[in-house]
């Protein structure tokens, strides 16, 4: 509201010359409602594109800087990936680098729900702990192997045996609906198209 902009102000000048600095910009945004993306705003658009690595956004008040929880923890994302800072007055009186804040990041996720950015970051989250695990991350397990019951993704004697099979075939110059009924026989249904894009992958061993 632009009852509280002046406050604000001043209390940003106030916080610059208790630490001694000089701000080089100061961004005020009028026009735009609470929930609006701090990206999707004419000053956040302009302050995004001037920030370098090592700059600092400072703002009076954290609910007035983001447009929400979903907002506030993919902008604190974007922080960490472009290496700048960002600190508000209320949130621990401006010392804190909010975008190196574990804690606040999981209190922003939390509070975004079941929005479909928190869902994907859960998810994202779950693969990558898995992937540090050696645990196959999901989908379609490739023709040659199998999951162990560890989660991870091994070779599949009998089907890796068939892909060697399916080389010596094509060697021979057999025809896909050949090697599709050499499949058949030994239990594995394939299409020629599947056949196609196993040939073409690389198997150690094979």
């Amino acid at each position: 509201m632009s009852d509280q902009i002046e406050p604000q102000r001043l209390a940003l000048d106030a916080w610059a010359a208790s630490v001694g600095i000089i701000f080089d910009d100061v961004y005020v945004e009028r026009g735009f409602g609470a929930d609006c993306p701090f990206n999707k705003r004419t000053q956040g658009k302009a302050a995004l594109a001037r920030l370098q690595p090592n700059d600092v956004l400072v703002a009076a008040r954290f609910d007035r800087l983001f447009g929400g929880a979903e907002d506030a923890h993919a902008s604190l994302a974007l922080a960490r990936q472009r290496k700048f800072a960002i600190r508000a007055l209320d949130v621990r009186g401006g010392q804190a680098e909010l975008e190196t804040d574990e804690s606040l990041a999981n209190i922003l996720l939390a509070l975004a729900g079941g929005t479909r950015y928190a869902v994907s970051l859960k998810r994202k989250a779950v693969k990558d702990k898995q992937s540090e695990l050696g645990r196959y991350k999901g989908g379609r397990v490739p023709f040659g192997y199998l999951v162990d019951p560890e989660g991870r993704l091994v070779p599949d004697p009998a089907q890796r045996a068939f892909v060697s099979q399916l080389h010596r075939m094509k060697l021979s110059e057999a025809t896909g609906e050949q090697m599709r009924l050499a499949a058949l026989e030994q239990g594995f249904t394939l299409t020629t198209a599947g056949i196609g894009k196993i040939l073409k992958r690389s198997f150690s061993g094979s």
